[in-house]
């Protein structure tokens, strides 16, 4: 059995007919390289309990961050830089 790695997804608003529709959005270029190199993908929702978390994180063997907005350096007592997202 291959290992598998959790990789987290991002909260995204998809056009349909007459609506929009939230979806958890991962580019395919992230699972076609994870299965290339031998490895299973378990996308993570990215909203959800902290026990359904545990759980998930139990499942996973590595975990890739695709990445998103800055992080603000407030939260570890860094300064704003006028890059910061």
């Amino acid at each position: 059995m291959r290992p598998v790695v959790g990789i987290t997804a991002w909260p995204a608003l998809v056009a349909a007919p007459h609506t929009t529709v939230d979806v958890q959005a991962l580019p395919d270029n992230y699972l076609e390289v994870l299965d290339y190199v031998g490895l299973g993908a378990l996308p993570l929702p990215v909203n959800g309990s902290p026990e359904r978390a545990a759980e998930l994180a139990a499942r996973v063997d590595g975990l890739l961050l695709t990445g998103g907005g800055d992080v603000d350096p407030a939260a570890y007592a860094a300064p704003q830089r006028p890059q910061t997202d």
